[in-house]
């Protein structure tokens, strides 16, 4: 028996709005209840903590869901008259085209039965055309795979009549020289069957029904461009290759030319010939990535449309399960705002998926909110690549076993990839979706680099504290105020960010800086904040898609490829784009670190000036700040951010507070060093500290800032009653307080 598993079809509705379920599991039917989560994060294997939500407890039937991860792209079934004779081609580009089993380029071809035919690679990564009529299938293969990281024209001819068929290719790169050229005819056997019902595919050998949607085989990773095929047998190979960029769309015996260089942020692919077979691809393979075109000279994807004319697919993307409805819960309209979940339970053991209820739609009447920072959570979404072993900064020593959902993670590779991880062949992922389950989105996700809470876990602890101190808040997410702009903060006094918030939209800063501007007062608790630019797309604002820029101080995307295909913008930091988050909220990310050290916060000279004196109201003089915590035992601690007025730090801003001392396992982040030195750590370098400052603005609204990752999770220790605490709520009631009526 397997536990239940489940996601929800979004991570925020209002009070009064519908959430739907989509669970999976070998037990039915399974016990499903609606909970508001608490949290009890001081121990590692502290129980979760949850209210019920009166009167919903359901018993719904369930089955084990298939994953089948891969993108490709797929034309209707049933759609196009049936062909004979054909000529095909495409550019293609792999990083790893020796690994990953016979895939696909261009196919029209039934796995199940082995009918029609098919244009891909072997095994070994060499050219191939597949060709079956039902009862047995026959190939033709080149003789040399193709090389790394090269672009190729190939193409495959077959006449069933004949019974004679050509495959070819052609290195774009000259460096290969004659290797880059080869081309085979072969008489095969067995000739194809077309039937309508066999759907075009580029990007996999085919698709298998299952139910009401379909799962490939054989996916492709790599780039294809324009997948084009005639409706004719050419033999003449110089005349196939001379077609590959000088496509005549009103020749008669054009069938199909699937146009990648445009739609670039739509699941939808036009096909320019005449028979009008558009398309759709699947799972969100990359888009708005260069071409056999590409001359380095322009790195904006809408500019030289010509250039980005090709698809980045891969076998291990995935951006919905496709799993059906199980359950639709009615949210009651009285519901109060916070953050809920949806509880399953078999025999097999139980899962939380958890999501936000807003308050009602123009009725919500709390003076704070808190922002749920779910673009970070989807960022890193499943996350594999960031546990201890992998961390060179990790202290020498510190060990921390696997967590249940570690274990669970290892055992569904299926569930897809965080922004954080690569791709099987090593290209960089720049997608995630909600449309899955999100392990690492549980209110008992132990992170394994922290050996605590991180990220959705820990900021549990800021809704839990909020609710023993007794303020009133609404919780909204990232993607409301992506979303709704200004109207998600419309009458809110204090806005609350939760401890990481790294990766935002234009639209969301906008909307915080408006909220700022217009007198709100802003409490930024965490650290690695606003830094980095991110969006969703308009059809499926459930993915998310980064570009990391060359600075991030992570692995880049191919050159040229910084442009997000959803918004057209470029990614990578916003600091880069000139909106550095030290403008807004006084500091912005100076460096990282793990180990069992953190640190407390020391007070600073302004902290001692009339107007900050609210802050650290029964703390006295000399009391170190956060010096426990759960994350690395300190409030100061994980991910950390700096004042810096070279970099927009306002003139006014007073600097209350610094945790700084930190080890060797702290370094300067690179995009925060003017140069690169070797005298980087944190017993050396200045920069490797936590600001914490008090900004009041012109307004008359002001912002508050920790700059420590870790803040949050200091919160809980001695059962709520502690200086973290007790200043938090100094800064939230005084902001309140100095609201106008």
């Amino acid at each position: 028996m397997t536990r239940p598993i489940g996601y929800v079809d979004k991570l925020s509705a209002a009070a009064g709005d519908a959430i739907s379920l989509m669970l999976s599991s070998s037990e039915s039917p399974v016990e499903v209840s609606f909970v508001r989560l608490r949290v009890a994060h001081k121990h590692r294997h502290d129980p979760i903590i949850a209210e019920d939500v009166p009167g919903e407890r359901h018993f719904v039937g369930a089955a084990l869901q298939p994953v089948v991860p891969g993108s490709y792209m797929i034309a209707p079934h049933g759609r196009g008259p049936a062909i004979a004779d054909f000529t095909m081609c495409a550019w293609v580009w792999c990083r790893t085209p020796t690994s990953g089993g016979e895939r696909g380029v261009i196919a029209k071809w039934d796995p199940t039965t082995s009918s029609g035919f098919a244009l891909g690679l072997d095994a070994g990564g060499a050219l191939t055309l597949w060709s079956g009529d039902g009862a047995a299938r026959s190939s033709v293969s080149l003789s040399r795979p193709l090389r790394p990281r090269a672009w190729y024209f190939v193409f495959a001819a077959f006449d069933p009549w004949t019974h004679d068929a050509i495959v070819g290719q052609r290195c774009l790169d000259h460096w290969v020289g004659p290797a880059g050229e080869e081309e085979r005819r072969a008489h095969l056997q067995d000739a194809h069957v077309d039937r309508a019902d066999i759907p075009w595919v580029v990007g996999a050998r085919g698709v298998r029904p299952a139910g009401d949607r379909e799962t490939p085989c054989g996916c492709f990773s790599g780039k294809i461009e324009a997948p084009t095929v005639w409706r004719r047998a050419q033999s003449d190979v110089q005349q196939i290759a001379s077609q590959a960029d000088t496509i005549a769309f009103d020749d008669p015996e054009l069938l199909v030319a699937w146009d990648f260089g445009s739609r670039f942020g739509s699941p939808q692919v036009i096909d320019r010939g005449p028979a009008g077979l558009h398309a759709r691809v699947v799972n969100t393979p990359a888009r708005g990535v260069t071409g056999h075109r590409w001359t380095g000279q322009n790195c904006d994807f809408q500019s030289a449309a010509d250039q980005y004319a090709a698809i980045h697919f891969h076998a291990d993307d995935l951006t919905d399960a496709a799993w059906p409805t199980a359950f639709t819960w009615s949210i009651p309209a009285t519901l109060a705002s916070g953050v809920y979940a949806a509880r399953l339970i078999t025999r097999a053991g139980e899962d939380f998926v958890p999501f936000v209820v807003r308050g009602a739609a123009a009725e919500s009447s709390a003076p704070v909110r808190v922002l749920l920072p779910t673009f970070t959570y989807l960022a890193y979404a499943n996350a594999r690549s960031l546990g201890p072993e992998s961390d060179p900064r990790r202290e020498v020593g510190w060990a921390v076993p696997p967590a249940a959902n570690d274990d669970l993670l290892a055992d569904h590779p299926e569930y897809g990839l965080s922004l954080y991880d690569l791709h099987a062949d090593g290209a960089e992922v720049v997608y995630s979706s909600l449309h899955r389950p999100l392990l690492t989105m549980r209110p008992d996700a132990w992170h394994r680099a922290i050996d605590a809470p991180r990220h959705f876990a820990a900021d549990l602890c800021l809704i839990e504290w909020l609710d023993r101190a007794g303020f009133n808040a609404d919780v909204i997410t990232d993607g409301d105020l992506h979303a709704m702009g200004s109207d998600a903060l419309a009458d809110v006094d204090v806005l609350i960010t939760g401890s990481h918030p790294e990766y935002c939209s234009g639209a969301m800063l906008d909307a915080v800086e408006a909220f700022v501007a217009h007198g709100g007062a802003l409490m930024y608790l965490g650290g690695n904040g606003f830094e980095s630019v991110a969006s969703v797309a308009a059809h499926d604002p459930g993915t998310l898609e980064i570009r990391r820029g060359p600075s991030s101080g992570r692995r880049s995307p191919e050159p040229g490829e910084i442009y997000l295909s959803v918004s057209g913008e470029p990614g990578g930091l916003w600091r880069n784009r000139g909106r550095p988050p030290h403008r807004l909220v006084g500091v912005g990310t100076s460096a990282i670190g793990q180990d069992t050290r953190g640190r407390g916060y020391q007070r600073r000279p302004d902290s001692y000036r009339p107007e900050a004196e609210f802050v650290f109201a029964g703390i006295a003089p000399g009391e170190i700040i956060g010096a426990f915590g759960l994350a690395m035992n300190g409030a100061g601690g994980d991910e950390l951010d700096r004042t810096d007025p070279d970099r927009g730090t306002p003139e006014d801003a007073l600097v209350l507070a610094t945790a700084n001392g930190f080890s060797e396992s702290y370094r300067v982040i690179s995009f925060d060093q003017d140069e690169v030195g070797y005298m980087s750590g944190g017993t050396t370098h200045r920069s490797v500290r936590a600001d914490m400052v008090l900004i009041p603005h012109p307004s008359g609204g002001a912002v508050f800032s920790v700059g420590s990752v870790s803040w949050i999770a200091a919160l809980p220790i001695n059962d709520y009653d502690n200086n973290v605490a007790r200043l938090s709520g100094n800064v939230l009631r005084h902001f309140l307080a100095a609201r106008p009526s």
